[in-house]
């Protein structure tokens, strides 16, 4: 398992300074910097930085998400019903309703 001691002095020096850090005060540098070592942090040290080592979900991801899923399950469906609501609509138009 990869920990902080198997990374050279720089490295570790490196990771030791942004874990004195709090959380909410790093930089997007450093956020990244943690982001790419973070197989190296152990279990208690990613539970304390998870907000800024994980990308967060966007706001509703769950309720879009489950949207996005019941309308592809009907795409072909609403294509049908746009088009054809298009044309009677024009068929009406042209009519002179």
């Amino acid at each position: 398992m990869n920990q902080i001691e198997d990374l050279n002095s720089r490295d570790q020096e490196a990771i030791k300074r942004l874990l004195a850090i709090d959380p909410s005060s790093l930089n997007y540098a450093q956020i990244l910097h943690l982001r790419a070592r973070r197989s190296y942090l152990s279990n208690e040290q990613k539970f304390k930085y998870c907000g800024v080592l994980y990308f967060p979900r966007p706001f509703l991801y769950q309720d879009i998400k489950n949207a996005l899923k019941f309308l592809s399950i009907f795409t072909n469906q609403i294509i049908l019903a746009i088009i054809s609501g298009l044309i009677v609509y024009w068929i009406i138009k042209l009519s002179g309703w």
